[in-house]
């Protein structure tokens, strides 16, 4: 996700970015590592919607994102293995 200035655009991303891609993984996940699907949830869920509603600077949301792709990396090889 690329963030210009387009903050409403951006609040619609990250709610559909929790709600349509990883809230149906939080079970199976939380099974394997419920630590890194709390972690990751808060991070998706509450933080990145946080920043966009405050307007941070798109490079922190950008940060952010990056972070959130790692975890979600994580995840993907978690799921992946079993």
């Amino acid at each position: 996700m690329n963030i210009t200035n387009n903050y409403t655009g951006a609040a619609d991303l990250a709610d559909v970015a929790y709600i349509d891609n990883f809230e149906f993984l939080e079970a199976p996940l939380a099974e394997d590592d419920e630590q890194l699907m709390e972690e990751t949830e808060i991070t998706l869920r509450e933080d990145l919607s946080r920043l966009v509603e405050e307007r941070a600077q798109p490079q922190y949301i950008q940060e952010l994102i990056n972070e959130i792709n790692k975890r979600l990396d994580q995840v993907e090889q978690l799921l992946v293995s079993n």
